[in-house]
């Protein structure tokens, strides 16, 4: 949000970018989803995107949580570091809260779906005979 309206950047805009990056892999869609980048903008800069409990249920909450707050509006509002995230995340498995996938990455397969003119991702689990292992 403070790059859009050419505020000074720091570590916490990355923390932003990153969030909306996992945003948009877990949701199958961007935070904001303009026809125009200015359009773009100006939401960024201005609106908390919409929870990500309440775009995609089926997350499990600590990490809806963790991303939640990567994607605050106001800078001091965010994490303030990748290692305070990682320290969350760790303490999310650790609780029991996150379960990580046992062999690497639960990768997933997309399937494309048409909704109102603008193509949207939707990913379902790879069967175990698919799954790429080491």
């Amino acid at each position: 949000p403070e790059q859009a309206v050419g505020d000074e950047v720091d570590e916490r805009s990355d923390i932003y970018s990153l969030g909306a990056s996992f945003y948009q892999l877990f949701c199958g869609r961007r935070t904001f989803d303009e026809k125009h980048t200015t359009a773009v903008l100006i939401k960024i800069a201005q609106e908390q995107p919409p929870r990500l409990a309440d775009v995609n249920p089926r997350l499990p909450r600590p990490l809806a949580l963790i991303i939640d707050r990567m994607l605050a509006l106001k800078p001091e509002d965010r994490y303030q570091s990748v290692r305070v995230i990682l320290e969350d995340l760790n303490s999310y498995l650790q609780r029991g809260l996150l379960h990580a996938a046992d062999r690497g990455l639960l990768l997933a397969q997309p399937r494309m779906e048409r909704e109102s003119c603008n193509e949207t991702q939707h990913f379902e689990p790879v069967s175990e005979s698919d799954r790429v292992t080491d």
